[in-house]
């Protein structure tokens, strides 16, 4: 049981460096988060829909990088397959 939960806890932790990494680079990403955290009507919409969101915008911002960002886009894939991986252990 305790391995489990140090796994979801790296898998969590993993998928919050991504984001991390791309809110820190990309405006549009940086933008979309601060509107997601500062929404007056947040209480009203569901966890998973502003998840759902933001997931959006970080995968359109992954997908239109330059290849001056690809080492960007590589630590991003890296991160989702780990996300995957552990949490299916």
């Amino acid at each position: 049981m305790r391995t489990g939960i140090a796994e979801v806890t790296a898998s969590a932790m993993c998928a919050a460096l991504v984001v991390a990494a791309l809110v820190s680079t990309d405006a549009r990403v940086r933008g979309r988060a601060e509107a997601l955290l500062q929404d007056p009507f947040a209480a009203s919409r569901s966890v998973g829909d502003r998840f759902t969101e933001l997931a959006r915008v970080v995968w359109v911002a992954a997908r239109e990088e330059t290849v001056e960002h690809a080492p960007l886009v590589a630590l991003a894939a890296v991160g989702a397959i780990l996300v995957v991986l552990l949490s299916r252990a």
